[in-house]
């Protein structure tokens, strides 16, 4: 069962939010891919 957001510990939303960054590149990635456009990552 999911938790609710007001019940996280900060670890887990630091956990949370890296998580939604790499599936939000991953996302964007593919995006730009199907546009034709080259992405490069910014690590």
């Amino acid at each position: 069962m999911a938790k609710n957001f007001n019940d996280l510990s900060e670890a887990e939303i630091v956990t949370l939010a890296i998580s939604n960054e790499e599936t939000d590149a991953r996302i964007y990635a593919d995006f730009a891919a199907r546009l034709g456009l080259e992405v490069t990552q910014r690590r």
